[in-house]
């Protein structure tokens, strides 16, 4: 079954006080766009079962309909957007992340085996912003769905693995940046390399939906979580109802 990883109010607050409010809102954003379209009702289009005041952000209009254009009918403001329309004109696609759904009835002591592991991050954290739209179609598959949903204990052991460390750090926080917050201290070795490791994933994160880095720009310096205003209330309800 796909996940889609909810993380707790203390890591929201740790994510806060490491990378600050303007980030910690794109995080947000993000996330919401995955809780939405993996819980979407059946009958519905994403945005069309959205509540009307998800439907009334356009930054979160515009990432999905990046990701799946026909939802444009439900979003007026992103109708008008050019350059929305141009981006999809110009969007690469590439067909070797579906090499993944070839492994998936592999026993799990292959699939959970650290060489498959860290080919599947890797190849996840180059190809996803490619095509975003494999987080939620791709086959069945028990290494995926760890991966997504933050069973640390399924995969940060092999982060320890094989050398180049940094490298398979920030493969897997791209994909998810959660776990530039949960991971052991032993994975970075100092606060600063972590720092470093999360703002870069939070950027790959980002680029995946198409998210600008500057959504959350009117937050730089602020504390959202303690005093959130109504915009940051209605993205937190939005993923803690998942």
């Amino acid at each position: 079954m796909k996940k889609v990883y909810i993380p707790s109010m203390d890591l929201l607050y740790k994510m806060q006080d490491m990378v600050g409010a303007e980030q910690l809102y794109n995080y947000l954003l993000a996330k919401v766009v995955e809780s939405l379209i993996i819980n979407k009702q059946f009958d519905k289009s994403v945005l069309e079962g959205a509540t009307k005041g998800l439907r009334e952000k356009y930054d979160l209009c515009r990432a999905i309909c990046y990701l799946y254009p026909e939802e444009i009918s439900f979003s007026e403001a992103v109708q008008y957007d050019n350059n929305l329309a141009v981006e999809l004109l110009n969007r690469e696609k590439s067909n070797s992340i579906y090499n993944i759904d070839a492994i998936r009835n592999f026993d799990s002591s292959t699939l959970y085996s650290s060489t498959v592991v860290l080919k599947v991050i890797k190849i996840l954290n180059q190809e996803l912003e490619k095509v975003p739209t494999y987080r939620f179609e791709y086959q069945d598959n028990l290494l995926l769905d760890s991966i997504f949903g933050v069973e640390i204990d399924k995969i940060s052991e092999h982060m320890y693995k094989y050398g180049d460390s940094f490298k398979k750090l920030n493969n897997l926080i791209g994909i998810e940046p959660a776990y530039g917050v949960i991971l052991p201290d032993e994975n970075f070795h100092s606060e600063i390399n972590r720092k470093y490791c999360l703002v870069n994933g939070i950027g790959n994160y980002l680029k995946r939906y198409n998210i600008s880095s500057l959504a959350g720009y009117k937050y730089t310096g602020q504390d959202i979580l303690t005093k959130p205003d109504s915009d940051v209330k209605k993205l937190i309800r939005c993923i803690k109802r998942q």
